[in-house]
This record gives structure tokens, C-alpha cells and sequence, in this order.
């Protein structure tokens, strides 16, 4: 969760006081960046970011495990298994049997009751029906099938299925009068539904190669609206085309196989059936809406796939299996739908006789097989799916929906195992910079009489250890130290072939705020031994936060205005927080930048405000407004922490279902940050206290207005404490106290 930022309300009326026990309280400010106080209107904002006055760059090797990464064959069948379980051979043996049965009996029927039907279509959908089927009652029933990028093959499957119904529901259309098979009008709108449903099928399988594309580029990228942003996008960009293809006689009609589509000549009585029909004129309007598309879909995922091995055969090697894994099943699903668009292709241009009649054409076997493959594309997205999905999980976890899984069997696989390789990269970088730059500082104060400054302290070996040392992300505090590598210590590099670019700013403004809180380079590597995972923003962009091991510092992401601005404030910053010893400012120990891959990140270190304080019971975003300023309760099966207890659990807004508390007579309570509106009783401070906090409070305020800073709030923290109260004192009034930890 991201730390709350402040604004101040000292003098606020507050209503009346509660009956809670006693209380202590924190209170910080921390600057907020906001973004129309950022850059000047007629000056360029990255001026600082670029000036080599004000920052220190150097280069760290990426690892490079190529090794475990040779091509893209290895990686498929090294992650294959082909041991046989029941579970795995009753799917593959049903699949296979719904394919034979239903391919077979393509060739043997031709009509129902009368009524001549295309065999293939039908035949074909009614196997895509039963597969599909299979895929989502499986997605629903078996909780690590939800694991990401598993929902969009899941978006396929229901497509699939609903344009499996339509070609099923074909014979019912003529009958129900939905449209005249001599009468090429009457297919305006179901040639509509029909090309949403084959373009918002397919285009599936193209956002599932653009998210592996974009999870490479950011791994911070908010999963959860990635997919709502793509099931937009697919359904605008079906949409637009359906309305184009049923805009105009002759983008639309009976299609190859005589069902309402695109239009072919063949089945237009006024076409003059002389002319030549040459291959990929015949049919335009089919390549225009739909065959086109399939080309550029499949270019882009082979581009994807040559691009993903490039990169995910570069990182760690605690993340080396994570991203075969994620290579292995992006592979797998580009190789199996093109194999399968290769056969329909190659089956289209086998079976094309640009003289045939309708009724020839309905019979040739070839073009039945074609029509039976372009139908029966659930088989493929069916095979896939428990290739990439143990079958096993179907009889072990059948709607085991733990608590204990929920964050895991979810979560973005790539994005996490990426976002492991940029926070130890970071980290590196970060700590290296660190040390330089308090080594330069340290040297710079202990200049001899004459004016000579002695050489840093700083050594090659030192540096390289500094950006060398391993770091653990973890979701929960560990419980035993990990060894940190001690400095000095010379330890060689695996051979890498590129280099991640790490930019310091301010290194000596920054340099000398650490020095002043007495900071030193040991204080960040034993903090940073370890991290939490990383808590990622829901916004457009991605920003991340995590922890240090023991809480102390904090790690977050900002935008490159954000960035500029901080840097340029940089210097008054530190003068105000060296001249002010109790100021409630947010204490900033460094800014930086790191290059990976060619993507930028920028991202500041800051103390925790709560690092060395009691455990916190409710947390207060002040700002001085009563507009929307009430804390909005977490959504329904939301796995939260409890304020009192600290324990997992999953929130219900009936209260009645909410677990027990054993810290409290009650249900848990989410530990949300609350806002205005949610204060229910008076700070007490004591006369000096509070005046004393006032004043500061002004003169902080004061500083940010010269700054330019209007968006800040006042952050405050509250412990209970509670007390045991005998019979004999049952009548005592319990009353509030709260104190300020004045910094």
C-alpha cells in the first residue's frame, strides 16, 4: 500500500472525543509532488535530469545465463512433461475422441430432416462447443488455472464457444426466418455478429502476445487494468469492423461455405461467373476483414517471440526458471495457433476452384476439411490449455479456493519474476551510488591544511561488491538474517553482455542529508539484505513501492516530473531539513534513475515514517478537506490485513461473515488508511506540546509554499492500547490519551 501523503489541519474543528483507550499518536508531513507545480511553462523539465553537474552515472553488468536458455526448442521440450497421468490422459483421450467423432461424422451427413447443411461448420462447432466448454468450467473450477496470462486464453474459449453457437444455431436461422438463403440483404447483421466473433476471437490471441511484450518492457504494469484496457480495445476494434463489413453490400454475404460472412462471388446470382476468379481477388472482401488482419496478428507474435528470447535469456538465475516457464507457454501458444492458421490457409488454397458451383464446392473433401478446421478451432486453445495447465490440478485442487493461494496462483508469473531482476538491480545500484558518494563526501571533510584533498577511500573492488550483492524479495518479514557480502570483498561477475545504466542525482546534496541523520552506507546494505515484494499502483503508470528488510527505508517509484522537480529542490531541501531538527518533513536519502533494457525508472529512497514506531492501529491522511475524504472500504474476497492482529484475512462488508479478531471483541478490521472525515475524537497534546507542533507545522508549510508545493497532507498515526479493568473499578470513566512523537 502506498504511504499516505499529508497536508495540514492544525486548526480543524474535530468532533467530539471518543471512548477508545489510550492512544499514542504520530504525525509526519511528507512533500507531495504535484504535478501542475512540476516544471515551468516555457522551460523543458529534463534540464537537471541531464545536467552532468548534478548527477554521477556509471554502468553495471546484467548477468547473462545463456547457458540455461540455447534456443527456443530447448526451452519448449526441456518444460515439457511427458509423463502420463490419469487426469492428463482422460483430458487428452476425450479431446481427441470429441475431434475423431466429430470429423468423421463431417463426412457423413450432409443434411438434417432435409435441410442441406455445411458439414465441416457445423460438425467443426460442435467440437469447439464441447472444448470450450471444458476450458472455462476448468478456468472457474480449479484456482491456479486464474493465473495470469491464463485469462485471456480464457476471454478465447468463451468466444470461441459463442461463435461455435452461432454456426450450430445455422439451420435455425433459416428456419426462424433471421435470413433467406437466396437473399444477400438479409445477412447484413448476422454477417456483423459473425465478424465480431471470428476478429474478437483471434484478436485474443494477439493481445496475448502484446501483454508478454509489454510485461517485457514493464514489468510494473498493473495486470488487472491491462486486461480491462484490452477487453476494450478488443471489443472496439471488433466492433468497428463488423459495422464496416455491414455498412456496404458487398463487403457482406454469403461467405465460402454459404453462411453469412463476407461476401464471395459464387453465391451472387447476378455475378457474371465468366470473369476470372483469381485467388485473392475472388474473395477481397474475406482478406480485407479478416484474412489481413491474421497476418499482421501473426507477424507481430513472431516478432514478440524473437524478442522474447533475446531478453528472457538475459537476468538472474533465481529468476531463470520463472522465465523459461513464461517463454515455454508463450511459445507454445504463438506455435499452435499459427500451425493452426497455417493449415487453414494451406487448406483454403487447396480446396479454391474460382469455377466451381456452391453445390460442388459443398462437396469437394478438401474444402469440407477447411471448413472443419476454420470451425473447429476450440481443440487447439483445449490442447493448449492443459499443456500449460496440469491436469493433475483438476483432481488435487478442485475448487480449493485457500486463502493462502490467492495472491500466488493469480499473480503475473513474468511480471513478478521481472520485477525481481529490476528491484536487485536497483538495489545494487543504488547501494553502489550510496558509497561512492559518501566515500567522496567523507574525503572532501578531511581536506588537509594545504588544500589537498586526499584520494577517495573508494576502491574498483569495493564498488563492484557493492553492485554484486544478492537480494532476497520477500512477501512477509524473515525470520532469520540472510548473509550480506562484505565490502572490500572482490567478487567476480558472471560474463554479461550489456549493462544496466544507473544515474545518482544530487549525490553529494543527498550524500550530506545522510551524513546529517548519521546514515552510513552499512546502515543500507544491512537493511536492504532484504526486500518486500514490491506493491504496485492500479494507475496508468505502474509505479511501484517496496520495503527494506526491516522496514526502515522505503523504495518508490516516480514519474520523470516528479523526478526533475525533486532534483531541483534538492539543495533547499536539504538547508531546510539541516536548519530544522524537528521538521515533520519526509526525510529523502537519494534520487535516482536506472536503465534496464531501454526502459527508464525513476525512484527515490525515504524513511519509513512508522519503522521504529509501535504497531500502528489506524492510519490518518489529513488534509484539511471534507470533500470525499472517507476511506473506502476493500472489495468484497479482498485478502487484507488486520489493524489490530496483523493477520491475513478476506474482507466481507456483511460484518457478520468477517472472521474474529483475537486481539479484539469483534471482526477484523481492514488496516485502511482513513481520511478526514473518519476522525472521530480529539488529539489531546498538552498546551506546550501542541504549540510546539504548531509552530513547526507552520514553518514547514511555509517552506513548501516557497517551493511551489500546494497538494501536501499530515499523516498520523494511532496505537490502542488497551487496559484490564477490575470489577471493583467498573464504574472508572476511560478516557483518551494521545501523545505526539515530535521528530
Amino acid at each position: 500500500m502506498e504511504p499516505p501523503q499529508f497536508t495540514i489541519s492544525a486548526a480543524e474543528p474535530i468532533s467530539a472525543p471518543s471512548s477508545r483507550n489510550a492512544s499514542r499518536t504520530s504525525s509526519r508531513k511528507s512533500v507531495s509532488l504535484s504535478s501542475s507545480q512540476r516544471s515551468s511553462f516555457f522551460g523543458r523539465k529534463n534540464d537537471i535530469l541531464v545536467d552532468d553537474q548534478h548527477l554521477k552515472t556509471f554502468d553495471m553488468s546484467e548477468s547473462d545465463d545463456a547457458g540455461n536458455i540455447q534456443s527456443l526448442r530447448s526451452v519448449v521440450f526441456d518444460g515439457i512433461s511427458f509423463k502420463l497421468t490419469w487426469p492428463s490422459f482422460w483430458l487428452w483421450l476425450f479431446g481427441t475422441s470429441i475431434t475423431i467423432g466429430t470429423f468423421i461424422t463431417a463426412y457423413l451427413v450432409t443434411d438434417i430432416e432435409g435441410h442441406e447443411i455445411n458439414p465441416g461448420l457445423v460438425m467443426g462447432s460442435a467440437q469447439t462447443f464441447v472444448t470450450s466448454c471444458v476450458v472455462i468450467i476448468t478456468f472457474h473450477g480449479v484456482h491456479a488455472f486464474q493465473r495470469h496470462p491464463n485469462p485471456l486464453l480464457y476471454y478465447r474459449a468463451i468466444m470461441d464457444l459463442i461463435l461455435s453457437i452461432r454456426f450450430l444455431f445455422d439451420p435455425l436461422w433459416i428456419y426462424w426466418g433471421i435470413y433467406q438463403v437466396d437473399n444477400v440483404a438479409s445477412c447484413r447483421y448476422l454477417s456483423a455478429i459473425t465478424e465480431f466473433l471470428f476478429l474478437s476471437a483471434d484478436a485474443w490471441f494477439f493481445v496475448l502476445t502484446l501483454d508478454l511484450y509489454l510485461s517485457l518492457n514493464n514489468p510494473f504494469t498493473s495486470v488487472k487494468r491491462n486486461r480491462r484496457i484490452y477487453v476494450r480495445g478488443v471489443s472496439l476494434f471488433a466492433i468497428g469492423l463488423s459495422a464496416v463489413v455491414s455498412s456496404k453490400q458487398g463487403l457482406f454475404g454469403f461467405a465460402e461455405g454459404n453462411f453469412c460472412w463476407t461476401y464471395a462471388k459464387r453465391y451472387d446470382k447476378l455475378a457474371n461467373h465468366t470473369e476470372a476468379n483469381d485467388f485473392f481477388s475472388f474473395n477481397i472482401s474475406t482478406w480485407v476483414a479478416f484474412f489481413s488482419w491474421m497476418v499482421l496478428f501473426y507477424a507481430f507474435a513472431f516478432f514478440v517471440l524473437g524478442s522474447s528470447f533475446s531478453r528472457l535469456r538475459m537476468g538472474l538465475n533465481k529468476t531463470m526458471e520463472t522465465r523459461k516457464g513464461m517463454l515455454r507457454d508463450g511459445a507454445l501458444s504463438i506455435v499452435s495457433y499459427t500451425v493452426y492458421w497455417t493449415v487453414g490457409f494451406s487448406l483454403y488454397a487447396s480446396s479454391y476452384n474460382g469455377g466451381a458451383t456452391p453445390h460442388q464446392l459443398r462437396m469437394d473433401p478438401v474444402f469440407k476439411l477447411y471448413c472443419y478446421v476454420l470451425a473447429g478451432r476450440g481443440i487447439v486453445t483445449y490442447f493448449l490449455w492443459f499443456v500449460i495447465n496440469s491436469p493433475q490440478l483438476i483432481t488435487t485442487k478442485w475448487l480449493d479456493f485457500s486463502e493462502d493461494g490467492i495472491d500466488t496462483n493469480i499473480s503475473a508469473q513474468l511480471n513478478t519474476s521481472l520485477q525481481s531482476d529490476l528491484l536487485e538491480y536497483t538495489v545494487r545500484g543504488m547501494l553502489r551510488a550510496i558509497y561512492e558518494s559518501d566515500e567522496i563526501v567523507a574525503a572532501a571533510a578531511t581536506e588537509d591544511a594545504n588544500g589537498q584533498r586526499p584520494a577517495p577511500r573508494l576502491s574498483i573492488d569495493s564498488a563492484t561488491s557493492m553492485s554484486s550483492m544478492r537480494l532476497t524479495v520477500v512477501d512477509t518479514m524473515p525470520q532469520t538474517k540472510a548473509r550480506v557480502q562484505k565490502k572490500g570483498v572482490k567478487t567476480p561477475l558472471p560474463p554479461a553482455k550489456r549493462s544496466v545504466h544507473f544515474v545518482n542525482y544530487r549525490p553529494s546534496t543527498f550524500a550530506s542529508l545522510r551524513s546529517h541523520f548519521q546514515l552510513k552506507t552499512d546502515d543500507f546494505v544491512a537493511s536492504f539484505e532484504e526486500a518486500t515484494k514490491p506493491s504496485i499502483s492500479e494507475g496508468a503508470s505502474g509505479a511501484f513501492m517496496f520495503f527494506s528488510k526491516d522496514m526502515r527505508f522505503i523504495v518508490k517509484s516516480m514519474v520523470e516530473a516528479e523526478a526533475w522537480f525533486l532534483v531541483k529542490i534538492a539543495p533547499d531541501y536539504r538547508n531546510y531539513m539541516l536548519s530544522q531538527p524537528h521538521t515533520k518533513l519526509t526525510r529523502f536519502f537519494g534520487c535516482f534513475k536506472i536503465t534496464l533494457h531501454g526502459n527508464k525508472f525513476y525512484f527515490v529512497v525515504m524513511e519509513n515514517l512508522f519503522a521504529n514506531a509501535p504497531e500502528i492501529h489506524h492510519r490518518y491522511d489529513i488534509k484539511g478537506s471534507w470533500v470525499n475524504r472517507s476511506y473506502d472500504n476493500p472489495r468484497d474476497g479482498a485478502k487484507v490485513k488486520c489493524r489490530y492482529c496483523s493477520m491475513q484475512f478476506v474482507y466481507h462488508s456483511n460484518a457478520g461473515k468477517q472472521q474474529t479478531c483475537p486481539n479484539l471483541a469483534g471482526p477484523h478490521e481492514p488496516n485502511v488508511v482513513l481520511k478526514d472525515d473518519d476522525i472521530h475524537y480529539r488529539l489531546r497534546l498538552g498546551a506546550a506540546e501542541g504549540r510546539a507542533l504548531l509552530d513547526q507545522l507552520k514553518r514547514d508549510s511555509v517552506f513548501l509554499r516557497d517551493q511551489g508545493i500546494m497538494d501536501y497532507s499530515l499523516l498520523i498515526g494511532v496505537v490502542d492500547v488497551q487496559y484490564k479493568v477490575d470489577k471493583s473499578d467498573a464504574g472508572a470513566v476511560m478516557g483518551l490519551e494521545l501523545g505526539i512523537l515530535l521528530w
